[in-house]
């Protein structure tokens, strides 16, 4: 991803459409502050592509290009006191769909639905004409899957004040 293009870049890309940047799985904006050289090393381990260079060169995840499947591989590659013990929750982020989804406007779409693996969004029929998505939050990992596949950016991830670490 371009320099210019991160910098303006929507909210699909790395921004929550709330004006924060997703850190990395494990770590935080202030471990990523105060531990992080940017070397690029957990950039340059993940499998999945998602872990691009942001402010300072730091690391942020760019949900566009796909979903985080937590497997440890940029915490494992960072030399420095970045990321926290991989055996705990990556991060307190949960999914949260905004008026602006499709199916609001009886329009039928389950494309977020059907990224979900850990199935967090479930459709419910009581919302006419076409359902509603609902998201389960103790199910959610925040991984991102529904964030690409939603076509009109109605997805964001926030932070669960009711998960359990």
């Amino acid at each position: 991803m371009s320099a210019a293009r991160f910098a303006s870049s929507s909210r699909r890309s790395v921004l929550t459409g709330r004006g924060s940047v997703f850190r990395p799985p494990w770590s935080t904006e202030a471990s990523v502050m105060e531990g992080c050289t940017s070397c690029g090393d957990c950039i340059a381990a993940c499998p999945e592509a998602i872990l691009v260079p942001g402010p300072g060169r730091t690391p942020v995840i760019d949900f566009s290009r796909g979903e985080c499947t937590f497997c440890g591989r940029c915490a494992e590659a960072c030399a420095e006191s970045v990321f926290a013990e991989t055996g705990q929750r990556p991060w307190m982020l949960v999914a949260a769909i905004d008026p602006g989804c499709m199916m609001t406007s009886g329009i039928s779409c389950q494309l977020c639905r059907d990224s979900c693996e850990e199935q967090a969004l479930r459709l419910d029929f009581s919302q006419r004409p076409v359902g509603r998505i609902v998201i389960e939050t103790e199910a959610c990992t925040g991984c991102g899957a529904c964030l690409s596949s939603c076509p009109v950016d109605a997805i964001t991830l926030s932070p669960n004040e009711t998960a359990n670490v």
